[in-house]
């Protein structure tokens, strides 16, 4: 990534606070697992990688609303390049997903055993962006 960075006190409050939401979320995402609602356990994972994304690509001075560009722009930014290589693009887009059909498809159930996988892997995700993140605010 390039080492000019345009950002300023505002955003990086805003990046704090993104990061500490998607640390809201995953926290319920276990609690949701261990209450039995895996449906609603992965939509907090995927909204903890969402909010943690959004907090990377703010540092970068772009904002999305919309997932899939928010998604896109992480991809082509970011794991196009190899700047992370604890996870995939592939483990991001099944969360995602797995969270689109929890939340929009009928009669559809998911065990606790994949809920718990894309939880693991939400955590992952936002360990090494969180990471990454913190180490180029650091260098600013």
């Amino acid at each position: 990534m390039d080492s000019t960075d345009n950002t300023d006190k505002m955003d990086i409050d805003v990046i704090n606070f993104k990061l500490e939401k998607a640390e809201r979320v995953y926290k319920s995402a276990g609690v949701m697992l261990r209450d039995g609602d895996y449906e609603s356990a992965v939509n907090r994972a995927y909204y903890c990688v969402f909010h943690t994304i959004c907090a990377l690509l703010l540092l970068d001075g772009k904002s999305y609303k919309e997932h899939s560009a928010v998604l896109a722009e992480f991809n082509k930014n970011y794991l196009r390049f190899g700047v992370f290589t604890e996870f995939s693009f592939k483990m991001v887009n099944a969360l995602s997903d797995a969270r689109n059909k929890s939340d929009y498809t009928d009669m559809f159930y998911m065990t606790a055993e994949k809920a718990n996988g894309y939880i693991v892997d939400a955590k992952l995700i936002h360990d090494a962006i969180k990471t990454y993140i913190r180490n180029r605010i650091k260098n600013l």
